[in-house]
């Protein structure tokens, strides 16, 4: 299907009222692993940190810092306002 769905969950969401937004582009699609990639090397941290009573602070600044980036990125490009030039 062009919106990225099999025509069997497109009848199923219409029968139950939902019209598809479309396919997720790219970009996010990028965006959304790269957070997953850090959850997963934070639930690792929280693992180490809950056998051994200890953290590992400079590992867990690296992914906080990758974390912030990324909302950066997510604000700076998909969220805001947009300059344009000519209004009217």
């Amino acid at each position: 299907m062009e919106k990225g769905i099999s025509e069997s969950a497109l009848i199923r969401g219409l029968i139950v009222g939902y019209v598809p937004k479309g396919k997720i582009p790219k970009e996010i699609n990028d965006l959304i692993y790269e957070i997953r990639k850090i959850g997963i090397n934070i639930n690792q941290l929280a693992l180490v940190a809950n056998r051994t009573n200890s953290i590992e602070s400079k590992y867990l600044k690296l992914q906080l810092k990758s974390l912030n980036d990324l909302i950066i990125i997510i604000k700076r490009n998909y969220l805001g306002y947009e300059k344009v030039d000519d209004i009217y």
